[in-house]
């Protein structure tokens, strides 16, 4: 599927060659044995509910490991009732977004498959909250989608040199974040950046210093269609940054709210 997939995308998605290919690879089965013996997630018997009808996929970022990322969120997602599943991509989300995001589309056929949903929500963190919306736009994703709630994604660059992340080429994704003008941000951002039939919700914190500034992480829209929730708009004293957002109870309230409803987040927005 993933070449086929790559014959429609507008920028080039070759995924890495020799080395960085083995060592991306070896990643992800790392993760994998992770997420093996992660109780929260990946529970192939669950099927969803009238009052949860979407499964929910929860998308790392760069250097990922969504056993840890989603240590918190995934059980808090499940002891409300979800079908939660998560996954590595991208040799821990740094080969091209534009490979995590056909990988991703396998991710959702399968758990579309198994559960017989219709659609599910997704929930990314950091570049995994963005690496959704190409395989909504280009891989013909937004039909299967419901909802994207990001959580401090680089929706439009960020003045932070991720690009230095890219030694020895190991990590396509770092440049491709860095820049707003990047032919990845502007695929995504172009005429836009929204898809018809999916609902967008960004949760951010004043305190990154990873994507900088934080507003540039907020998406355009009206407000029955997109929300931008800053934590310390609910929380002042809420002290979280990049690294430590995933496991904000905060953020957690945010993704928790845009998945109980129809439309966006309604909280801090």
């Amino acid at each position: 599927m993933l070449a086929g997939l790559y014959g429609l995308a507008p920028v080039a998605a070759a995924a890495p060659a020799g080395r960085a290919a083995a060592a991306t690879s070896s990643i992800d089965d790392v993760n994998d044995v992770l997420l093996s013996v992660s109780p929260a997630a990946n529970d192939w018997s669950c099927r969803p509910s009238a009052r949860h009808p979407f499964p929910v996929i929860l998308m790392h970022g760069l250097y990922g490991i969504p056993a840890v990322e989603f240590l918190t969120l995934a059980p808090r997602l499940k002891d409300e009732g979800y079908c939660v599943f998560t996954f590595s991509h991208g040799g821990g989300g740094l080969a091209p977004l534009e490979q995590s995001a056909a990988e991703l589309g396998d991710f959702v056929d399968h758990v579309l498959e198994v559960t017989g949903a219709r659609k599910v929500a997704i929930v990314g963190y950091s570049t995994g909250g963005v690496a959704p919306r190409y395989y909504m736009r280009y891989f013909d994703g937004a039909d299967k989608v419901d909802e994207l709630v990001a959580i401090a994604p680089p929706n439009h660059g960020t003045w932070f040199p991720l690009e230095l992340g890219n030694v020895g080429g190991l990590c396509p994704a770092c440049e491709q974040a860095s820049r707003e003008d990047s032919e990845f941000l502007h695929s995504v951002n172009k005429c836009g950046g929204l898809e018809c039939g999916v609902d967008y919700t960004v949760v951010s914190t004043r305190l990154d210093e990873v994507v900088t500034p934080y507003r540039s992480q907020f998406l355009d829209g009206p407000p029955h269609k997109v929300s931008n929730v800053t934590v310390q708009d609910l929380c002042p004293l809420d002290l979280n940054e990049h690294m430590t957002i995933p496991f904000d109870t905060v953020a957690h309230d945010v993704v928790s709210d845009a998945l109980s409803h129809p439309g966006p987040a309604r909280l801090g927005g």
